[in-house]
């Protein structure tokens, strides 16, 4: 039986339905927040600049306020970077709830978070406040935050070994998808105008009521249970109800020689924060998890997605043609990931991230090329084809980053470490991530307004450096069990 038909005999039906539950009803709020403001960019701080002066209660009456240009693009920045605020501190509280709660109440809990967010987002208009819409961000970036530590996690402990890459891959096509939906529904023919996009943001609120209901349907994680609870009976039944077989000894045992190699490296309990970064067997996995998720955010992805209409129209298209070309980058995201998730067991974990980087880079210089020469053409002689090239490089700089350094940095984390160390070191890689993701949101248009299109050299300095490290220090994890990649770093 060849690779993938190995992998698909592995997957049953009760597989797949937890699978979508955990994978796109926690990815939902990752990716579709991450994509539904750059649509709706224009209508929203026409808004901020009319809204009421903010005072100590909402409820007070407050004077109209008439924002500059600069101020409400300060008020914008801060409504974006919120979200990647929130979400650092929600992946700072994943080894804290996955330890206490375990994967499946950590996120049925973590709907609260969605719920609350999506309400203050959806009633900041009516309230006149953007403050709302910023606190309303923040809440579901924790949200995020959490889903982006437990749910990859979540979604390695539960599949079988052959599958484990394709189905952690799922994490990130539910990313893509929903940032195509975000896309999809911000347009102005469907929900992107003024009296429409309250609801659009908080259509976020509909997958967290989904999750609720279908969640406790699921199983929780059968490794969760068996090694950090030391419940066999109930990681027994779980893994019956997920395998939809009555033997799964071969899953037991394996978890059976973890727990003796925990055993035999006086791992009796959780491993903290601290412990990877002070004992050396640790430090070397955290190093590649942190530079992953940095190779992930730093590259340069979500400068693209978040401002991938001003780039385009930067490039010479008109404002209308952008937002379809953004149409087809998000479109392209989905389809390479689904892609990736064919193809993750056949090449491996490192093929894929070094030939993603490497077409990142090339698409990188080949935008910075389109850009340069749209600033050098006079006003009257707008260059379709450098426009057009310009499209074709975004779209293959999303389609590359889809393939390999967007999906496997979720998963290969939990791939790096042992049980009693995963939760640890998933804060740690999720935190580093929603940090970069700030950063990036954060200072990309200042950066963009100082530098102009030179602020993308930046970005391929780093990717030459990702390429550089993963190439010489990141091991192949395809197919192997956690002990054995751990005996690759002794």
């Amino acid at each position: 039986m060849d690779i993938n038909g190995r992998v698909w005999s592995e997957v049953t039906w009760n597989l797949v339905f937890t699978v979508i539950v955990i994978g796109f009803g926690s990815g939902f709020q990752h990716g579709y927040n991450t994509g539904v403001l750059n649509e709706i960019q224009n209508v929203t701080t026409t808004w901020i600049r009319n809204c009421e002066e903010p005072s100590s209660s909402i409820w007070e009456n407050r004077e109209v306020c008439d924002y500059t240009w600069m101020e409400t693009t300060f008020i914008w920045a801060q409504i974006v970077s919120t979200f990647c605020l929130g979400g650092m501190m929600g992946g700072l509280a994943v080894g804290i709830m996955s330890n206490n709660c375990g994967r499946k109440y950590s996120l049925l809990f973590n709907n609260v978070f969605v719920l609350g967010g999506g309400a203050l987002m959806f009633f900041s208009q009516w309230q006149q406040s953007y403050g709302m819409l910023i606190g309303g961000r923040f809440l579901i970036g924790i949200a995020a935050g959490i889903a982006a530590g437990i749910t990859p996690m979540y979604l390695s402990e539960i599949s079988p070994r052959s599958a484990r890459g394709a189905i952690g891959t799922v994490y990130q096509l539910a990313i893509t998808a929903t940032i195509l939906l975000s896309q999809i529904l911000g347009l102005k023919s469907v929900m992107g105008t003024d009296e429409l996009w309250p609801f659009l943001l908080a259509v976020t609120i509909i997958p967290g009521c989904v999750q609720l209901l279908s969640l406790p349907f699921c199983p929780d994680s059968p490794k969760h249970l068996y090694l950090d609870n030391d419940d066999s009976t109930r990681a027994k039944e779980a893994l019956q109800w997920l395998r939809c077989r009555d033997n799964v000894s071969e899953d037991l045992q394996e978890y059976a020689d973890e727990k003796d190699r925990e055993t035999g490296l006086d791992e009796t309990g959780q491993i903290s924060t601290s412990d990877l970064l002070t004992k050396r067997k640790w430090r070397r996995p955290l190093i590649i998890a942190v530079m992953l998720m940095l190779a992930q955010q730093m590259s340069g992805i979500n400068a693209i997605i978040f401002y991938s209409t001003d780039v385009f129209i930067n490039a010479g298209l008109t404002q209308d043609t952008a937002q379809y070309a953004t149409l087809g980058m998000g479109l392209a995201n989905v389809l390479v990931t689904i892609l990736s998730i064919a193809i993750v067991e056949r090449f491996g974990r490192k093929t894929l991230l070094l030939a993603g980087l490497s077409g990142m880079l090339m698409c990188t210089a080949g935008l910075l090329m389109c850009l340069k020469l749209n600033q050098n053409a006079d006003v009257d002689e707008q260059p379709s084809m450098v426009a057009s090239l310009s499209v074709v490089m975004v779209v293959g700089f999303v389609a590359f980053f889809a393939i390999g350094p967007g999906p496997i940095p979720w998963f290969f984390v939990s791939e790096l470490f042992t049980q009693r160390a995963r939760p640890a070191a998933n804060a740690v890689a999720v935190g580093v991530n929603w940090a970069a993701n700030f950063l990036i949101s954060w200072s990309f248009q200042p950066l963009s307004a100082w530098l102009g299109s030179n602020v993308f050299v930046m970005f391929a300095v780093l990717q030459v450096i990702f390429i550089v490290y993963i190439w010489r220090f990141v091991p192949e994890t395809k197919d192997r069990t956690v002990l054995e990649i751990l005996a690759l770093f002794q």
